[in-house]
């Protein structure tokens, strides 16, 4: 019988939670964590106005869980919720100069966090684990 710990499920957990652990101690001397990370990013490649909305169905969290990441984006300077010229009662989500002002310093570390996580794995590996 396999001991638990050798269960993919299992495994794939671990991975996930020492990933995790690296990008946010990685992202502590921005003051952020992986799900505001994620935020800033999703909105600075955006090419249409943000809604909290739409963040919700993008990531697949709650409004409650959203409002939360967002007013602590917003109190860290991060963002800021602007009232639509065509419609008040919509409300859009807009970096602010603060996080462009690391957004590609941000992404750089992230992609060096992932690289090196996966550097044991050749491409084709990395292209049969993304499938």
């Amino acid at each position: 019988m396999k001991r638990s710990v050798d269960k993919l499920g299992v495994l794939i957990k671990m991975i996930h939670f020492t990933y995790e652990a690296r990008i946010n101690d990685v992202l502590k001397k921005y003051d952020l964590t992986r799900s505001q990370c994620d935020i800033i990013i999703y909105l600075s490649r955006s090419e249409e106005d943000v809604t909290q909305r739409m963040i919700e169905k993008t990531f697949h969290i709650s409004n409650p869980t959203v409002t939360g990441l967002l007013n602590r984006l917003e109190s860290k300077g991060f963002i800021k919720r602007k009232i639509s010229d065509k419609d008040a009662r919509f409300k859009y989500i807009v970096l602010t100069e603060k996080a462009r002002k690391l957004e590609n310093e941000i992404i750089n570390q992230l992609d060096e966090n992932e690289e090196s996580l996966f550097s044991l794995l050749n491409n084709e590996e990395q292209e049969m684990l993304k499938n």
